[in-house]
């Protein structure tokens, strides 16, 4: 005798809504990310870069930076100084003492300091918000009219994809320290990259004044989770089984957080709409 399975029901309970820990420090997290440079930042989370030149050179800073600056070209580890605030440097220091990561160019065109972070915030986001105190110290020198520090932004790292954010560009060698903080509107995805590029321009004058960074933040907002989905896979719509015979099943499970336990139900043929359970599985692939 052949009996229809005519239906086969699950219920999907996420026995705890954990997110899974990442060792990368630079995660966005649902609380966000705040850095006080209390401790020198590995290389995958800030880096630095440097371009060959000199100061006092004429060129666009915009053009440039697309042409020449990509996330994975910029891997170095800002240098490790113990003085506050650090001498000149072609490249970005990190000051032990004064816990601060600080750009001040010589015998280049500009040095470059890269953030580079991931959305772990569990929502797709649709605004990120960051500050940051930014401090200019040293002995006061000329900046360039249309440079001095620009921050980019890209959600791909690659070459023509930087982003001005003119609200953050300070062009002084003044001495100074003030919050700079802006929101920014964007199309993030859960576990996709953004990375934000200061870029200090080699002034006129020697030495360049200190530029500064410290106590950085980074939230998300404005989006929403993904929603969970949990379908059937095997057997398939109207399967038939011999009655008495072994039946597997499997499920696929999008989105949502794991450990999951997916339970099957099934009733017992025609005419029977009681529906019983056939057993449960947590362990993946959910068969």
């Amino acid at each position: 005798m052949r009996n229809s399975w005519f239906s086969i029901l699950f219920s999907v309970f996420a026995a705890f809504l954990l997110l899974p820990g990442k060792a990368t420090a630079a995660n966005v997290g649902p609380a966000g990310y705040t850095n006080d440079f209390s401790t020198q930042p590995p290389a995958t989370d800030w880096a630095t870069f440097n371009r060959p030149g000199a100061s006092g050179e004429s060129y666009d800073m915009d053009t440039d930076v697309n042409e020449n600056i990509t996330a994975a070209g910029v891997t170095s580890q800002t240098l490790s100084n113990a003085n506050d605030p650090p001498f000149v440097s072609q490249i970005a220091t990190w000051s032990s003492s004064g816990h601060y990561l600080q750009t001040r160019p010589t015998i280049v065109r500009y040095t470059a300091l890269m953030g580079k972070f991931l959305n772990d915030s569990g929502i797709s986001a649709t605004q990120a918000m960051l500050s940051y105190s930014f401090t200019i110290t040293g002995q006061q020198s000329f900046e360039d009219a249309d440079k001095g520090t620009r921050v980019y932004y890209s959600l791909t790292g690659l070459a023509n994809s930087w982003t001005n954010l003119a609200a953050l560009n300070v062009n002084s060698s003044t001495n100074l320290s003030l919050i700079l903080a802006t929101n920014l509107a964007l199309d993030w995805p859960i576990g996709a990259p953004l990375y934000l590029l200061w870029v200090d321009d080699n002034g006129a004058g020697s030495p360049d004044p200190a530029n500064q960074i410290d106590n950085f933040s980074l939230r998300t907002s404005a989006g929403a989770p993904p929603a969970f989905a949990c379908g059937l896979t095997t057997p398939t719509n109207g399967a038939l089984f011999v009655s008495g015979a072994s039946i597997a099943a499997s499920a696929v499970l999008t989105n949502g957080t794991a450990p999951f336990t997916v339970q099957y139900f099934t009733n017992s043929g025609v005419g029977n709409t009681i529906f019983r359970s056939a057993g449960s599985s947590g362990t993946s692939p959910i068969m």
